[in-house]
């Protein structure tokens, strides 16, 4: 009942001017980076593997990032009375600072990657720089008592997140779509009593708000109007990683580590999924062709080839999230114990689910040798369909 009377009072608090904030800029800024798009020529050009046929504009990362930054620094104007800047900087602002200087090299890397393929090894190296960048100033996983331990495990979940949500970025809506739904819930845990959080609110409301005013040219616009890019994807689970391992969830161990999981669970679902039903298929071998492979294997590709349309695909993926979300949410008032039914149910599920998603018709099927025809000469290699599993 007080999270219901506080949410009827939302209007009333500072992380709802936040986010409205960040949801009018990136309303106002995203028209007019659509229009510099076109003329710079920041542009995702159609061909044989893309799904778009028009040229559509890839600087949806920008204007999410300028939006959410404009809201975020409004915050800092509001939160610390009567504290110098510089007091605020190497205090209590240090740690959201540390994500803004981190997601902002990560959205140009990402934006230099769409203008030009940047190799995976140069964008992981930035990735792991940041994440370390991000340890120093405190946003970090705090689980363990060795910081080596949780050094490591602040980097790999930085590394894993951004990945799985740059590939799940294949379709128009799923990525920030998903990803609104986690800023929603993260968002509903930093803004309880039990574990409140009040930077963390301030972060993920205007994440949320900058979200959903990208949404609105790239999904309730059709067809879209802008993507998100690589500058983008990356952005997106740069930040949703770093605000996870930001956020104090649970007293206990299991649950700090299963809640996160669970708020972010489409995109590391999808990511994992695949992999495995890749294996299981014999599509991949090992693991290294597991990581380069191309395809059109992932949960919205699935869903389309049983039979969803593209809107109905997000949609699901959306509601699915809803419901993790609601999984991870339902911590705080199930004790431990109890709580282990939950997980289990959500595994069940998630279980079923892949037996389901595994007799979409998305591999190609099998041709012998002495039935296939002679391969016709090419005038240009085939590249990529896909972004593949670490693609940052």
């Amino acid at each position: 009942m007080d999270t219901i009377s506080r949410t009827l009072r939302f209007t009333n608090y500072p992380q709802f001017k936040v986010f409205l904030l960040a949801w009018i800029g990136a309303l106002i800024l995203i028209p007019i980076l659509i229009r510099i798009a076109f003329r710079v020529g920041a542009l995702d050009i159609p061909r044989a593997y893309k799904k778009h046929g028009r040229v559509v504009p890839f600087l949806g990362g920008v204007g999410v990032f300028l939006a959410f930054s404009l809201a975020v620094f409004s915050a800092a104007s509001i939160v610390p009375p009567k504290i110098s800047l510089g007091a605020f900087i190497l205090g209590e602002g240090k740690q959201f600072l540390a994500i803004l200087l981190g997601a902002l090299v990560i959205m140009v890397l990402g934006l230099l990657d769409d203008f030009k393929p940047v190799s995976a090894l140069v964008k992981l190296s930035f990735i792991i720089l940041m994440a370390y960048l991000l340890y120093e100033a405190k946003v970090s996983l705090d689980t363990f008592k060795s910081n080596g331990i949780n050094l490591a495990l602040s980097i790999l979940w930085i590394t894993w997140v951004t990945s799985a949500t740059n590939s799940l970025d294949h379709i128009d809506g799923a990525c920030a779509g998903t990803a609104a739904v986690s800023c929603l819930f993260t968002f509903l845990f930093a803004w309880d009593h039990a574990f409140p959080q009040e930077w963390l609110s301030y972060l993920t409301a205007a994440c949320l708000g900058s979200l959903l005013g990208f949404l609105q040219y790239n999904f309730v616009a059709q067809p879209a109007q802008i993507f998100l890019g690589n500058n983008g994807a990356l952005l997106v689970g740069f930040l949703l990683s770093s605000m996870t391992i930001l956020g104090n969830w649970s007293a206990d161990w299991i649950s700090s580590l299963t809640i996160p999981c669970l708020l972010l669970g489409v995109p590391l679902y999808d990511i994992t999924l695949a992999t495995i039903l890749r294996y299981k298929n014999g599509v991949v071998n090992t693991l290294r062709e597991a990581i380069v492979y191309n395809g059109n294997d992932h949960l919205s590709h699935r869903l389309v080839a049983l039979g969803y349309t593209r809107r109905e695909a997000v949609l699901f993926l959306c509601m699915i999230q809803s419901v993790l979300g609601l999984a991870a949410y339902a911590s705080k008032w199930i004790p431990v114990p109890g709580y282990w039914g939950v997980l289990s149910l959500v595994a069940l599920g998630l279980t079923c689910l892949g037996v389901r998603l595994n007799r979409a018709p998305v591999y190609a099927p099998a041709v012998s040798p002495q039935a296939a025809p002679p391969a016709a000469p090419q005038e240009h290699p085939p590249a990529a369909q896909e972004k593949t599993l670490f693609d940052f």
